[in-house]
């Protein structure tokens, strides 16, 4: 499978669906292909890319 960078839309919209939902204080926004995730806290951070990673049928091409 040829490698491909960023996410369409549909996938952008999920994750950040997913993260508002799992983690209300953590900022989400798309940008293009790509979605920001931003917080004052860096636990909130880590936990997120903790559950990113679990759920990387998500992220995944």
């Amino acid at each position: 499978m040829p490698f491909k960078a960023g996410l369409d839309q549909d996938k952008a919209k999920t994750l950040t669906k997913l993260i508002r939902d799992t983690y209300p204080k953590v900022k989400t926004q798309i940008q293009g292909d790509a979605v920001r995730v931003m917080s004052s806290s860096k636990d909130d951070l880590q936990a997120v890319m903790q559950l990113l990673k679990a759920r990387e049928d998500l992220t995944s091409p």
